[in-house]
């Protein structure tokens, strides 16, 4: 490798670390408060709102995506492109189209949803309370939509701080703070709705602020723009259903478990589902910046770069986010009581099956985003499909009989699935595999210092309380888990990326 080639290969890393490092400090930041205010509602009010909550959630989650139509992947993909070939025009007519159509969508989707929650409420779910919570939720899905659509605008600059304010600080942040003040005025579940609706206005406005300061054309109405939308959705639109499909896989259970148990199994579920979803902090810090790297890189042809840096960010993501899995795995009962009260202890299972699917998840999940954001989106599209008819039919024979343990076995079996399928096409199409040979620094530091933990738990802490247990074991398996990296040694790209984070 020549000199010129070894100063683009770092300065690539350099890029992912820095924008990784932005994300992965917000993103901590963001689903700690998230989680925080998802834990409040299900200690306040119950597990049985709280599944209600969820189910309002689900939608939501389902009708932003669709309202969005995939726009925002093709900003991700465009705009760089623009930017680098200095064509300003296509640039901002990206952008402007991308707000104007998502808004249009979003007003429909949102009619749509509000206009049918009570048919929803009363003849799927038979609870009344979820017509307020799906009106509620409703009325934010077009201003959700269009902050998506701004955020990963400024994103597509490969500028991260801004998404990462907006949605990982601001939104999240107000959304705690003006619960626990309506809470207080004895508001309760209107409380918790009316905050995350008014965090979400302020998360529109504060996005289109951030993205006038890194793009001033945006807000000029006499810059011209050049449309192009026919190109902008043949790229998007196989990667809204690529979305979409996601999304249903991490949200369809919710629904089952609503339609064939209660809303109480529905609110235990969500708080272990919740959990194991904190694991993927770290590869949602990674994947955030990589993507747009993997559109810049596959255009100009440059694979071998592409290979490596695929490989890099795979034993990132494995070593910043193993240790998390295995606390959640160890700690099952004690991090659901601690989180969400005793009345949630039952989930124990569902937390461990779920934690598991999500560590092969964020372990193996980079391999979607190389084969999408290189031009082969209906891959992908492929493999969630039928990732969702396997999960679906796993779901409704096994929930039926097993309850909420049936859709954590479901939802394993099918990130299994889905992973196997993603890493096997990339290394066909692309001769590309995730791991590399140190690799094994991080599995062996992580065995070895969960042997330590059970040891000091079972053993030196007998006589103590399982929350002394928990914490105390937290900290010495953290810490002989850091040691033990170092000890084995860092390699340069571990080095750039650490020093990234650590400096945030």
């Amino acid at each position: 490798m020549s000199g010129t080639e070894k100063q683009e290969k770092q300065d690539e890393i350099v890029t992912i670390a820095k924008g990784a490092s932005y994300v992965l400090v917000g993103t901590i930041c963001g689903t700690g408060l998230r989680f925080l205010f998802r834990a409040l509602i299900g200690r306040y009010l119950g597990p049985s709102l709280l599944g209600i909550y969820f189910i309002g959630l689900a939608v939501f989650r389902i009708s932003e995506r669709v309202s969005c139509l995939g726009i925002q992947n093709g900003i991700l993909r465009y705009v760089p492109i623009y930017a680098g070939g200095r064509d300003e025009k296509r640039l901002k007519g990206t952008i402007v189209f991308g707000l104007r159509i998502v808004g249009l969508t979003g007003i429909c989707v949102a009619a749509i949803s509000f206009l049918g929650s009570h048919f929803i409420a009363k003849n799927i779910y038979g609870s009344p309370e979820l017509t307020l919570v799906l009106r509620a939720f409703s009325v934010a899905i077009p201003f959700s939509a269009i902050t998506t659509i701004l955020v990963f605008s400024t994103q597509a600059f490969k500028i991260m701080k801004y998404k990462v304010m907006v949605r990982e600080v601001l939104e999240p942040l107000l959304t705690v703070l003006i619960f626990l003040v309506l809470f207080s005025l004895s508001w309760e579940l209107k409380g918790a709705l009316l905050a995350f609706l008014l965090s979400v206005l302020a998360g529109t406005f504060l996005a289109y602020f951030f993205l006038k300061k890194i793009y001033p054309p945006i807000g000029k109405k006499d810059f011209p723009y050049i449309f192009e939308a026919k190109k902008l959705f043949r790229f998007s639109f196989p990667l809204f259903f690529v979305g979409f499909f996601y999304l249903i896989i991490l949200w369809m259970n919710t629904f089952l478990i609503g339609y064939f148990l209660t809303p109480e199994d529905v609110g235990i579920f969500g708080a272990a589902h919740n959990i194991a979803l904190l694991g993927l902090v770290v590869v949602n810090a990674f994947v955030s910046i990589f993507a747009p790297v993997v559109s810049d890189l596959s255009t100009r042809g440059q694979n071998k770069k592409l290979e490596e840096l695929y490989k890099i960010i795979t034993k990132w993501i494995f070593t910043l986010g193993f240790p998390l899995f295995v606390l959640m795995i160890y700690f099952d009962k004690e991090i659901l009581v601690l989180s969400f009260g005793k009345a949630f202890v039952d989930g124990a299972l569902v937390l461990v099956v779920l934690s598991i699917a999500m560590l092969i998840n964020s372990v193996l999940g980079s391999a979607g985003f190389l084969t999408s954001m290189s031009g082969k989106p209906k891959l992908e599209l492929l493999n969630l499909c039928i990732t969702i008819l396997v999960n679906a039919l796993l779901s409704i024979l096994l929930i039926p009989e097993f309850g909420i343990k049936g859709a954590a076995y479901a939802t394993l079996i099918a990130f299994v699935l889905l992973n196997f399928m993603r890493v096997l096409e990339v290394h066909i199409l692309f001769r590309m595999h995730p791991f590399r040979m140190d690799m094994y620094k991080p599995l062996l530091s992580g065995v070895i210092s969960f042997i330590v933990l059970v040891f000091v738990t079972k053993i030196l802490f007998i006589d103590h309380d399982v929350f002394f247990n928990f914490f105390l074991g937290s900290l010495i398996f953290i810490g002989l888990y850091a040691a033990m990296i170092i000890a084995l040694g860092l390699g340069v790209e571990d080095k750039l990326i650490f020093s990234r984070i650590g400096g945030k």
